[in-house]
């Protein structure tokens, strides 16, 4: 192998590299789906919390968080989601939250509506096997523009279920 093969061969691979490097950064930063399930109990109260937080959405993006509510009997759950932000959110002046049970749009707003209102209050019916879904699907709409660059979302959402007696 001559000198020139050898120097473009080391070209071609670091700029494979640093390619690779590239696409990694950009799918780390990404928010991701997310899928939870969460066992509700016969009697008590359940509880349970994740956190969420945006740094790269873009106008016309969705990602969507769905948690499966696994019953064993048929009950009736007054279900609370609570809001809480863990730092400065600018963000979410420009994010809409649609909430959806089991397929029913409940409630679309602003993310910044719940962070303020901090809770939203739901009923869910469970039969014997079933699994309710709860979807939160959070959105920039397509309209935003450079005003929400650069700006982020950092938020706790806790779940609150008890069983009616």
């Amino acid at each position: 192998m001559t000198k020139k093969a050898a120097y473009i061969l080391c070209f071609a691979l670091a700029a494979a590299m640093i390619f690779g490097i590239v696409v990694g950064i950009l799918l780390l930063c990404r928010q991701d789906e997310f899928q939870k399930s969460f066992r509700l109990l016969e009697d008590g109260v359940a509880k349970d919390e994740y956190e969420v937080s945006f740094t790269e959405f873009f106008p016309g993006e969705s990602v969507s968080y769905t948690i499966e509510f696994q019953g064993k009997i048929d009950k009736i759950y007054d279900v609370s989601l609570s809001f809480r932000e863990e730092a400065e959110s600018p963000l979410a002046e420009y994010l809409d939250l649609e909430i959806q049970l089991n397929g029913e749009v409940l409630s679309v707003q602003r993310l910044s509506e719940y962070l303020r209102e901090n809770a939203v209050a739901l009923q869910i019916c469970t039969e014997e096997q079933e699994t309710a879904t709860l979807v939160l699907c959070y959105t920039m709409p397509q309209e935003i523009g450079n005003e929400a660059q650069e700006t982020t979302a950092s938020f706790r959402v806790q779940i609150e279920a008890a069983c009616r007696v």
